[in-house]
């Protein structure tokens, strides 16, 4: 099906097709064979999530250590850096430190102490917007971002 929405005009344009499932490119031609891409070091992975988070500006000294834990939970996948990157970028610095202690524990809460946790640590107010409705929102930004997958 995905070969299919690709047409070959012989135009001499290509299409670059990245994903972490190993055979969809013999699915799509069979006698090609697949680049791996290596995953980012530490050291890269912190230089692409500053320069998305301060672009030309380097990273104020009192996030430094927030942002190389950052960077080093994203285990080299530069799409991860990039997604969580846009998402500290919507939140105010002062709440980064939290956000990152957040990312690096698993916590399974039932809906109601998810919804308090979200309403005093990260949701700011909208005005004329329920917590749900702002926590929708975020939720469908995250979707949006392919952080997020929902399933039925």
């Amino acid at each position: 099906m995905l070969k299919h929405s690709l047409p070959n005009d012989y135009n001499g344009s290509r299409v670059l097709l990245t994903s972490r499932f190993q055979n969809l490119s013999l699915q799509i031609k069979p006698d090609c064979k697949p680049h791996h891409l290596r995953p980012l070091t530490d050291e890269e992975s912190l230089k692409l999530l500053q320069k998305k988070l301060f672009a030309k500006e380097n990273c104020p000294p009192t996030l430094s250590e927030v942002v190389q834990h950052v960077a080093k939970y994203c285990k080299g996948l530069p799409l991860a850096v990039v997604l969580v990157a846009g998402i500290l970028a919507t939140i105010q610095q002062d709440y980064w430190e939290e956000v990152t202690r957040c990312l690096s524990s698993t916590i399974f809460m039932d809906n109601e102490h998810c919804m308090e946790t979200l309403e005093h640590r990260f949701v700011q107010k909208i005005a004329g917007k329920s917590l749900e409705d702002v926590v929708d929102g975020y939720l469908m930004d995250l979707i949006g971002r392919s952080l997020v997958m929902p399933t039925q």
